[in-house]
């Protein structure tokens, strides 16, 4: 199992699935069901990531997660400007994720460039003492 930083809390955990750990999974299936009900009672509504997340009053980026994963479909923005592709937020043209996610993602490369870096001296520590 791969070591992993859930994407809402930080917190480190081992999966082979998502990056959401167990604790928030479990609030991600509430504000699922509360989703649900909001699209139920606003149908004849236009609704997008903003505007449910504003109707069940949570952050835009659960509900962003439960349209990546396929569990909610919702209009997108039609005003054709690109967004986001981690958090939604709209970005400048040609760019896949704004500047907050990009730095997100490259110190997560950074730490886990650094991690494998180091464990793999002690393997080579390791080899040499038992070889």
């Amino acid at each position: 199992m791969e070591l992993k930083h859930c994407r809402f809390c930080d917190k480190v955990f081992a999966t082979p699935g998502p990056d959401v750990c167990p604790d928030c999974w479990g609030k991600l299936d509430e504000i699922y069901a509360l989703a649900r009900t909001a699209i139920r009672d606003h149908r004849n509504e236009r609704m997008d990531v903003s505007t449910l997340a504003e109707i069940i009053d949570v952050e835009e980026e659960f509900i962003q997660i439960l349209v990546d994963q396929g569990r909610l479909e919702l209009a997108t923005k039609d005003d054709g400007r690109p967004r986001c592709r981690s958090c939604g937020a709209e970005v400048f043209p040609g760019q896949d994720y704004c500047d907050s996610c990009r730095q997100r993602l490259v110190q997560g490369f950074s730490s886990e460039g650094e991690h494998k870096r180091k464990t793999m001296f002690r393997q080579e520590r390791r080899e040499k003492r038992g070889g």
